[in-house]
């Protein structure tokens, strides 16, 4: 197989593909000032070869499977499920001018790195939210005179609701 490597024209037979690399043999890298390095044995990523031409077949065939050869993904499917929290809390005394009062309901989830919780439902003095893991705090956002507040609100409850 004759290619281009990194600005050096490589010349080297592909002994076998291995994952995403090839394996070389008896080959040779000539760069643009003319100067040779010989190798017996080279593992490369398919990634950076930009092939010329191929000796065999064989070649074109093993530099073909390596570059569509896609790494096996992990297959970690998460037992839980988002649930649904009712989570009620003591209700704040606001300012009388306070405008478009809203939740935010966070709980970390270490598999998804996510914080916030999805909003389903609001009552005067509970919130449901959907999470994979129970919530751990509840923020009321509010606006006054057009700039924005965010009080953390006491938590009296938090339990589990079916969907």
């Amino acid at each position: 197989m004759r290619a281009l490597y990194r600005g050096c024209i490589l010349q080297a037979e592909i002994a076998e593909a291995r994952g995403m690399n090839l394996l070389l043999v008896s080959g040779e890298l000539v760069d643009q000032g003319g100067a040779t390095s010989r190798f017996d044995r080279l593992l490369i990523p398919v990634k950076e070869l930009e092939p010329i031409e191929f000796y065999s077949e064989l070649e074109e065939q093993l530099y073909q499977e390596a570059a569509s050869y896609s790494e096996p993904t992990l297959e970690t499917e998460r037992i839980s499920r988002a649930k649904r929290w009712l989570i009620r809390f003591k209700r704040p005394d606001l300012p009388k001018t306070a405008k478009n009062p809203s939740f935010q309901a966070y709980g970390y989830d270490p598999f998804t790195r996510q914080h916030f919780h999805e909003l389903i439902e609001m009552g005067e003095d509970y919130v449901i939210t959907r999470g994979v893991n129970q919530p751990s705090s509840l923020k009321l956002v509010y606006e006054v005179r057009g700039r924005r507040f965010t009080k953390t609100l006491q938590i009296i409850s938090i339990e589990e609701v079916e969907a």
